[in-house]
């Protein structure tokens, strides 16, 4: 890490937190939920390009490493946890699933992808 890494990380997390971050629950398999602040992207409509699978809601999500931050965080990841998320419009509380892929990870976060089924109706209401 250079200084101005140092520097820029150091007033840049906490704006991008500030500005896009939202409250979720995350729930660590056999383990007490943890309530935090995460950066999930803004379109709620995301699908894994990969496989472009209509049927699943796909999040990338930046999670803190440091539990004591202002923001929360979770220090290591399980291989097996849930993610709700509590503010976004119409998001429900049907949680996402952590797919065990990550992402990407520094001494600073983690960014994590989880997957849910998608829900669709048909026929009318």
């Amino acid at each position: 890490m250079t200084v101005f890494s140092d520097e820029f990380e150091a007033d840049a997390i906490p704006d991008l937190f500030a500005e896009f971050g939202e409250v979720v629950t995350l729930t660590p398999y056999g383990d007490d939920p943890i309530t935090l602040t995460a950066m999930v992207p803004c379109n709620t409509d995301d699908r894994d390009l990969e496989t472009s699978d209509s049927s699943v809601d796909v999040l990338e999500v930046t999670i803190l490493r440091d539990p004591s931050s202002s923001y929360g965080g979770l220090a290591d990841v399980t291989s097996k946890m849930t993610l709700v998320r509590t503010e976004s419009e119409g998001s429900g509380s049907n949680p996402y699933a952590f797919t065990g892929t990550v992402i990407e990870k520094t001494d600073k976060w983690h960014i994590l992808k989880f997957e849910r089924d998608r829900i669709t109706r048909l026929g009318r209401r």
